[in-house]
């Protein structure tokens, strides 16, 4: 009997990683055909589903605040060295239903997390970072970190639509976390301006206005220079400063950063050169697959570390099976779940 592996990423706002993979094993298995499935992430949504079978984890709960300002009871995970950090559990798709308004939103969560763990005195932390829906350049987590924003008076809860108000800033909050090892999931490398940075990249997917994108820029702009004239680092142009709304150029500019492919950590976790021994047939894909998909995305990473034959499953393609045999032989089918884009009830 062929063994069947599947490995399939989330489709982004219906149906989770963990969630669909469960469903296609189930169906498989009661078709007579062995089939296990390893939940993945590159970073962003499902990260923590991912690790948690490969990691001996603590959940630690914490209330912090909503990108809306509200508060909410949430968690991340601890091991014995190491805090991880979800991004999108706390900023991004995941775990806010209330509508995209980039303008009005905060990074604070993550700022109030990263502080608790320096309280436990972990000085490791591994950070999904992907599927957000802030824009603020790391404002919200560098308010909660101690970062003083000042124009006439102090300045609080500030927001990126508040940013061109700010005169001056006082960043010596920050140097007690500079010891702190960061490392970075993504798969975004992007710079933190220009068209290929933060916000013109990903602005409006984030629900950013086209006429708004200028601004926020600028706003952007203006808060890296403050934060330059201070003496922090200059990391606008490193690898991954532009993922998550900026975050990335944060997390460089205060900690030792690394950033690396999101996949690949997960997969170096599962032992997946090992793991795919055992398999016949592989069955991965994501939520939309297009040529973006077969240069880096998920598909790229695990179609391209085997030979095994490879069935990829999405919701949308806009690439038809022949084209993605040219990237890769060994994909033998590829399956859109609908013609366009739909909800999980459709």
């Amino acid at each position: 009997m062929k063994k069947v592996l599947i490995m399939i990423d989330s489709f982004k706002g219906t149906i989770s990683s963990i969630d669909l993979g469960k469903m296609m094993a189930k169906k498989l298995n009661n078709e007579k055909i062995e089939a296990s499935y390893y939940p993945i992430s590159d970073g962003g949504e499902g990260f923590y589903d991912a690790i948690k079978p490969h990691l001996d984890l603590k959940k630690i709960k914490i209330t912090i605040t909503d990108l809306d300002l509200s508060k909410k009871e949430t968690f991340y995970y601890v091991d014995k060295e190491n805090a991880y950090i979800e991004v999108s559990e706390y900023i991004g798709f995941k775990g806010f239903n209330k509508g995209k308004n980039p303008l009005k939103f905060t990074s604070k969560a993550l700022g109030e997390i990263i502080k608790d763990i320096y309280k436990r005195k972990i000085k490791n932390i591994t950070i999904g970072l992907g599927g957000t829906l802030t824009n603020d350049f790391g404002l919200g987590l560098l308010e909660e970190l101690g970062v003083k924003f000042y124009s006439d008076v102090e300045l609080k809860n500030l927001t990126i639509k508040d940013l061109l108000n700010v005169s001056s800033i006082d960043i010596s909050s920050l140097e007690k976390y500079r010891d702190i090892r960061v490392t970075i999931l993504s798969d975004v490398f992007s710079p933190l301006f220009g068209e290929n940075g933060a916000t013109y990249t990903y602005g409006i997917q984030k629900g950013l206005k086209k006429s708004e994108l200028e601004f926020v820029e600028k706003s952007g702009q203006h808060l890296y220079e403050l934060l330059i004239k201070e003496g922090l680092k200059d990391t606008k142009n490193v690898l991954g400063a532009g993922a998550a709304g900026g975050l990335g150029n944060i997390f460089a500019s205060i900690f030792d950063y690394k950033i690396m492919h999101g996949l690949s950590y997960i997969l170096s976790l599962a032992d997946f050169d090992n793991l795919i021994k055992d398999y016949d047939l592989i069955i991965t894909g994501e939520g939309k697959i297009d040529n973006q998909s077969l240069q880096g995305k998920v598909v790229f990473e695990i179609t391209k570390r085997t030979e095994k034959p490879v069935i990829l499953v999405c919701g949308i393609s806009t690439i038809k099976l022949e084209e993605a045999k040219k990237h890769y032989k060994n994909i033998k089918a590829l399956y859109s779940i609908v013609p366009n884009i739909a909800t999980l009830e459709e």
